[in-house]
């Protein structure tokens, strides 16, 4: 009968493999030495597992010209590795295709895998004209000091988001953004 301490488990010794935490003994002490030979082996380990993950998602590798194309995506496509690390905002700066983490969280006791993918987002670029937002705000005083309607959330206000007609009447400086009261405040002398 093996006995197996409480804290050892598949996952957290794989997890402690790919953070770097590898197991070293008297025997392995020159790879401990050896900075170059020690980020190759990591390497070495990280790509495997991203391997085996691939092939457990989307199917088994059939031939050896099939596991050196994954190998040369991996190394062209690809940082795999922890997100703390310089390399991944090398990565990042670099527009890597593809970013690939493990990650633990304690108080859950759950390993998690990050995958992100470098895509095109459109972007709404625009320029609001000046009187565009006068206007807006001539229109808010209107409603407000004249039409007696206080609520500054109203739909007539958020109405047009083509010009973000949200965003400047609340820009604009009080008493139209927030109004308190119509008027400044006035000082009214005691007697």
């Amino acid at each position: 009968m093996l006995f197996c301490p409480v804290s050892y488990s598949p996952a957290s010794t794989l997890y402690k493999y790919y953070t770097g935490d590898l197991p070293w003994n008297a025997m392995l002490d020159w790879l401990s030495e050896d900075k170059e030979l020690y980020t190759l082996v990591l390497k070495c380990f990280r790509y495997g597992f991203k391997l085996m993950l691939d092939q457990m998602l989307l199917g088994e590798v059939t031939s050896s010209e099939e596991l050196q194309e994954y190998m040369e995506e991996y190394d062209r496509d690809w940082y795999i590795g922890l997100e703390s690390d310089e390399q991944w905002k090398s990565a990042v700066l670099a527009s890597k295709p593809n970013l690939f983490s493990l990650g633990h969280n304690n108080q859950q006791g759950t390993y998690t895998s990050r995958v992100l993918s470098l895509q095109e987002v459109a972007a709404h670029i625009g320029r609001l004209n000046t009187e565009v937002v006068r206007g807006q705000w001539a229109n808010l005083s209107l409603e407000l000091l004249y039409f007696t309607n206080d609520d500054e959330e109203r739909y007539s206000i958020q109405a047009h988001p083509t010009v973000l007609r949200n965003l400047t009447v609340q820009s604009a400086d009080p008493p139209l953004g927030y109004p308190i009261f119509s008027s400044p405040p006035i000082s009214i002398p005691t007697i």
